[in-house]
């Protein structure tokens, strides 16, 4: 992947890529998956923070972009002290 790809793009999806319709759909349908999870593109992993401990026992996040995967990581991370 190129420079653009893996560096910038990553950071324009995580800043721009939160429009108030797709949060608000997020909010509702991610908190009802259950059991095992297989995210295909996860992104920056804003998903990840919705995912209800409780009902999900493993998520499987499949993301082709390098710069996307050190984003995802980090949500990840984040939302593992949350809980």
């Amino acid at each position: 992947m190129g420079f653009y790809s893996s560096r910038i793009y990553p950071y324009l999806v995580d800043y721009d890529g939160k429009p108030k319709p797709i949060r608000e759909l997020r909010e509702q349908i991610v908190p009802l998956a259950k059991g095992q999870v297989l995210e295909i593109g996860v992104g920056p992993g804003g998903n990840f923070v919705h995912y209800d401990p409780a009902k999900v026992s493993k998520v499987y996040a499949l993301e082709p972009n390098p710069g996307m995967i050190v984003n995802s990581r980090i949500r990840r991370s984040a939302s593992h002290r949350r809980r």
